[in-house]
């Protein structure tokens, strides 16, 4: 449909395409996702991915994390996509928001980028924010104990989606240390990750030596049997935003359905319920 209308369109109406997604009944949740019609899209690629992952699996309940919280616009978007997945693929979603609370802690040393960050960045209005949520659990305090605890709780559907928006390397590598020891049962066999704050402008200047991209790497080199790696699935699409970039997986190959088969016998577009 919208390769159809992007032929009619005159060069430079990639706006008009846009437009045109966002109010037509007949362009698919993943096409909206996909031309950026929402905001946050990025989670909602993800989550909507993670989503049909699990169903293909037989699992009926997933749960979606946010880590770095802030303001609260990337949770209730979120849960916003939360409601949307959960009608395009019948799995039900819970979603977690985790913050310290009171913004960024000071940075621990080169690796945090104090270049850019600094303590008391990101703060958050708590009441305000629980306000606008509609069934999101928040949990403040430090991730490095509340993700381990939090792990730890009886009755967790496994984790599909993590968006890592929490800025520096060392709570960044804490959270992926946390995922590496979880048992199968507690994440997809490939779950969806985003990571924020790896693409960026020249005051950035992201690289493999600091930040999330340190995180990611020391994590692929500790973990024999697990890899973090871009999502290229979306390097095919001629127009790409800059989440595209941003877009991981976590392969954890000895997961007990890493090998399950959930190809499809045809042309590999999804089948969604609605």
């Amino acid at each position: 449909m919208l390769s159809m209308v992007k032929r009619m369109l005159p060069s430079g109406s990639f706006d008009a395409i846009r437009q045109f997604a966002r109010l037509s009944k007949d362009v698919s949740l993943e096409h909206k996702i996909l031309w950026n019609v929402f905001s946050h899209s990025a989670y909602g690629y993800g989550l909507l991915h993670a989503c049909i992952q699990a169903r293909k699996l037989g699992i009926e309940e997933v749960s979606a994390l946010e880590l770095g919280v802030a303001g609260g616009n990337g949770l209730v978007a979120l849960e916003r996509f939360a409601q949307l997945v959960e009608k395009a693929t019948d799995v039900k979603v819970r979603t977690f928001g985790f913050d310290t609370g009171s913004g960024l802690p000071p940075p621990a040393d080169y690796r945090d980028m104090p270049y850019f960050f600094r303590g008391e960045d990101f703060g958050m209005d708590v009441q305000r924010l629980r306000a606008r949520l509609q069934g999101t659990e928040l949990i403040l305090g430090d991730v490095v104990e509340t993700i381990p605890r939090f792990l730890e709780r009886h009755g967790l559907p496994p984790i599909a989606f993590i968006g890592f928006d929490r800025d520096y390397y060392h709570p960044t590598r804490a959270v992926l240390d946390a995922l590496a020891k979880c048992p199968d049962e507690l994440t997809l066999p490939r779950p969806f990750l985003y990571f924020d704050n790896t693409v960026g402008l020249p005051d950035t200047l992201y690289n493999e030596f600091t930040g999330e991209l340190l995180a990611i790497d020391e994590f692929n080199r500790a973990e024999p049997d697990m890899k973090i790696a871009r999502d290229r699935s979306l390097d095919r699409h001629a127009v790409r935003f800059l989440w595209y970039q941003k877009m991981y997986v976590l392969h954890r190959f000895t997961h007990e359905t890493y090998t399950r088969y959930i190809g499809s016998p045809s042309s590999g577009k999804l089948a969604l319920t609605r």
